[in-house]
Formats: C-alpha cells, sequence, structure tokens
C-alpha cells in the first residue's frame, strides 16, 4: 500500500482505476446491523443501548462504535447495541431528542445549533478527531474548470469560481459535508448562497447525481469519494485532511451525544458504552490494518480491495484520541457554520456542553495513553 502521503494526492484517470478495480459502479457496502426505531423517552434497560447514526450508508468513519461491536467489546460490557439509521443529521438529531435513540454518532453541527437554542446534551466523546473529507468534482465539471487532480493547488482551491452554474451535493444543511462545501465556497470566492446547494440525504444518493449529471461535485468521506473516481471518473479536487480546503482540518469529526437528562438516569450504561469505544479505539491505534481487515470483513466487504486499501489508509489519522476539545468543537462556530453564521462564540458555554469524564474514566481503565 502506498504512503497515506502520496494517497491524498492519487488521482488515477477513469480508465486506469477502473482498470485497477475491475468494476463500472458504485460497490454498496454492506452493514450487518439491526435497525430501531422506539420512541420509549429512553427508559430502555440498562443493557440495551441503541445508537443513532445520520445516515442508511455505513461510514467508516463510525470504524470506533463498528469495531466495539464486532470485536464484542460491548457485549463484554453487558450492552445490546441496536443502530436507528436516520437520513441526515436535523433527523438523526431530532431522533435523539425524541427517545428514539441513547446515544447520537454525528458531527457537531446539529448538536451545537441545538445546545445554544437550550437543549440539554452532552458531547461525551469523541468517535473521531476530524472528518478526512475530500471534494470531488465530475470529469465535465473539471474540464470546464480547466483542472485535474494533479493540477497545481492554487488551481484546484480557485477550480469551483471557474464551474458555471455550479451545483454541489450535500446531505443535509448544517452536516459535515454542508460545512466543508461552504468553506470550499469560500476559499474560491464565492458567496456560498451563489451555487446551488442541494440537499440529497445520502452518500449514496450525492454519487448518484454525480453519475447522472444532476450536480457537479460533493464532499464525502472515504469511501465516497474514491467510488465516484471509480464509478463516474470523478476528479478528486481537494482533500481537507491535508489542509487543501482552508481552516477544515481544524473542525472537530464525530462525536457521541446524550441527553443530559439521559446521562444522570444510566450513568452505568453510558459508562460501559464508552469503556466499549475506548478499547475499540485503542485497538484501532495498535492494529490499524488488522481492524481494517475485520472491518472490511464484516462491514465493508463488497467493496473492491483497492478502493478500500485506500479509503482505510486516509482515515488513520482520524483515530489518535476519543478526547473532544474546546478548541476543535468551537472550530465550527469560528467559522461561521453554525446557523449560517448566527450562532457565536458566545452563545456557546462549551464547559457545559462537553463532558470527557466517562472518557477519561475508560482511558485510565483501559489503559489507552494519547498525546492529543
Amino acid at each position: 500500500m502506498q504512503p497515506i502521503a502520496q494517497l491524498t494526492t492519487f488521482n488515477p484517470t477513469r480508465r486506469s482505476f477502473l482498470g485497477m478495480l475491475g468494476i463500472a459502479g458504485m460497490a454498496v457496502a454492506a452493514s450487518p446491523v439491526i435497525t430501531a426505531c422506539s420512541n420509549d423517552g429512553g427508559g430502555s434497560s440498562s443493557g440495551r443501548y441503541r445508537i443513532v447514526q445520520p445516515s442508511k450508508d455505513p461510514l467508516v468513519v463510525w470504524a470506533v462504535s463498528y469495531l466495539a461491536e464486532d470485536e464484542g467489546y460491548y457485549k463484554d460490557e453487558g450492552l445490546e447495541v441496536e443502530r436507528v439509521l436516520l437520513l441526515g443529521g436535523p433527523a438523526a438529531l431530532t431522533g435523539l431528542l425524541s427517545g428514539a435513540g441513547d446515544a447520537l454518532s454525528a458531527t457537531p453541527g446539529e448538536t451545537i445549533s441545538a445546545f445554544a437554542k437550550g437543549q440539554d446534551l452532552k458531547i461525551v466523546m469523541g468517535h473521531s478527531n476530524n472528518m478526512p473529507s475530500s471534494l470531488v468534482i465530475s470529469a465535465t465539471a473539471a474540464d470546464r474548470a480547466g483542472v485535474t487532480g494533479s493540477s497545481p493547488l492554487d488551481e484546484r482551491r480557485t477550480a469551483l469560481a471557474r464551474i458555471g452554474n455550479l451545483r454541489l451535493g450535500i446531505t443535509a444543511p448544517g452536516s459535515q459535508t454542508d460545512a466543508y462545501s461552504r468553506m470550499a465556497l469560500r476559499q474560491a470566492g464565492i458567496d456560498a448562497g451563489a451555487p446551488k446547494i442541494v440537499p440529497l440525504q445520502t452518500a449514496s444518493n450525492c454519487l448518484a447525481a454525480l453519475g447522472n449529471g444532476d450536480i457537479d461535485g460533493y464532499v464525502g468521506v472515504p469511501p465516497a469519494g474514491e467510488t465516484a473516481m471509480a464509478a463516474s471518473g470523478a476528479v478528486l479536487l481537494l482533500t481537507a485532511q491535508a489542509g487543501e480546503i482552508a481552516k477544515a482540518d481544524e473542525l472537530q469529526g464525530m462525536t457521541l451525544v446524550v441527553r443530559g437528562v439521559d446521562l444522570e438516569k444510566r450513568r452505568d450504561t453510558y459508562a460501559a458504552a464508552t469503556r466499549a469505544e475506548v478499547k475499540a479505539m485503542r485497538a484501532l491505534n495498535d492494529d490499524f490494518a488488522a481492524a481494517g481487515k475485520l472491518l472490511r470483513r464484516t462491514r465493508f466487504g463488497s467493496l473492491d480491495a483497492v478502493v478500500w486499501d485506500y479509503a482505510w489508509s486516509r482515515l488513520r489519522p482520524s483515530f489518535q484520541s476519543p478526547i473532544v476539545t474546546e478548541h476543535a468543537l468551537s472550530a465550527w462556530v469560528r467559522n461561521g457554520l453554525i446557523d449560517g453564521g448566527k450562532v457565536g462564540e458566545g452563545d456557546v458555554v462549551y464547559n457545559d456542553l462537553i463532558d470527557m469524564r466517562l472518557t477519561n474514566d475508560a482511558m485510565r481503565e483501559v489503559g489507552f495513553v494519547t498525546t492529543r
């Protein structure tokens, strides 16, 4: 496998990439999980743990939680896991607030917005330190902009401004895909209200829309961009993790969010879940390759090996620590990404929103040490 530094600039032609993959379309990722959506107000039994996820597509950035289940760490803690799969961040947050789930694993945009409006929410752990997202554009859009994946960075950063009638797909307003898209537009000198931002709910829908010519590009986390490159010859324009979308690498990635009232009522359950997930993050750090082999077998078996290896290698820096810092969380506010910039620094008391006590306890118990 190539080093990460080379893979982040890897952009094969459609023909060469399809030749390596031996496919002509998207490999649909399999996720053997239970989908449940009950509304019992959080009063479930202590051994039941329902995780709300804002996508029906399995995402590699949920590796910590997937690994905790597949390695049996939840089971060791006496927890029976169910996954409540909803479409988009707003729906997922609503699911948590209504009691359809016990915890939400999502990027923090919607959480910060809801907290600023008075919702009783706590961020108790980070499932990823950042979101290793990429902005891909169609081959047609790349031709209109006069760029390729190997063009100089300055040309790629301004390419969106040279695509007439620009249409970008996102999963949902306020999501990470929305945030990174707007940051990419900003650095290209485009008013975020000028292009057409199209909410499409899932990465699969974005991929189909790109292939059909309904949008010109979209931001996706691995393997969403890689499958677009394989399926339709999309061009990898910008990679957030490499700093190519200005300030995007500052943003906190996936967080684990719970309702404050539930945390008080069922603290033992959340402590057990956090221990299981910290064990999984430590396992990722101890043997990243082995964790990837397991997850490909259990969750992403239909992806071709080349796509999987490329996507998985890019994620390694995202799982360094379960600690959510105020600096990384406030980056969402500092960059004007919450409610169109209406939520400012003075609207969020981060000490009330972030509660790392369970995570710190779990790190001590499982012997996971990080410098982050």
